[in-house]
C-alpha cells in the first residue's frame, strides 16, 4: 500500500506502511498529518489511516503532547481528542485539505 501525506499544503510520498511507522516514531510525521491512498474517497488524519490499515500507532511523547483518537461513532467529520491531564474532552469538526 502506497500512502501520500499532506502537511502545510504540501503533498509528499508515496510511502509504505513501514516507512510511515518509522517517520511517525522519529517525529517527521505526526498523527495529525493528512493521509490518502488509492481507493480512499477523501483525505483522513494519518492516525485514522494507520488504524484502517491495521497498524496500531503510538507517537513518541516528544513529537506530540495531544494524541487524536478516531471517533468510532457515525458522526462524519468529528473526532475525539485526548487532552493533557486536567483538561476535559471535546469534539472538533474538521475539513480535510485539498490534495
Amino acid at each position: 500500500m502506497q500512502v501520500f501525506i499532506s502537511r502545510d499544503g504540501k503533498q509528499v510520498g508515496p510511502f509504505t506502511q513501514d516507512e510511515l511507522m518509522l517517520k511517525i516514531k522519529t517525529g517527521e510525521f505526526t498523527l495529525n498529518d493528512w493521509a490518502w491512498f488509492e481507493g480512499m474517497p477523501e483525505w483522513k488524519q494519518l492516525q485514522v489511516v494507520m488504524v484502517d490499515l491495521g497498524q496500531a500507532v503510538q507517537q513518541s511523547p516528544s513529537a506530540s503532547s495531544v494524541a487524536a483518537q478516531p471517533d468510532t461513532s457515525d458522526r462524519k467529520g468529528t473526532m475525539q481528542i485526548s487532552l493533557p491531564k486536567g483538561l476535559s474532552k471535546m469534539s472538533a469538526k474538521f475539513s480535510p485539505p485539498k490534495p
